[in-house]
């Protein structure tokens, strides 16, 4: 699933990973490192069910 500037990853295990861009936060890490460059867990989250990303909203 791709966004704007950054993409998320929905496993088997319903874990939700992000990476890319995150020059505005959303990534979901909680912090304001200027990229992902690998998939990156995000913690806060689980048992996702599904997932959407977009750009302009």
């Amino acid at each position: 699933m791709t966004g704007g500037s950054h993409s998320l990853v929905l496993t088997n295990s319903r874990e939700v990973y992000s990476f890319s861009r995150n020059y505005d936060g959303q990534l979901g890490h909680g912090d304001d490192r200027d990229a992902y460059y690998i998939p990156t867990k995000m913690v806060r989250l689980s048992d996702v069910q599904a997932i959407a990303a977009g750009g302009n909203h």
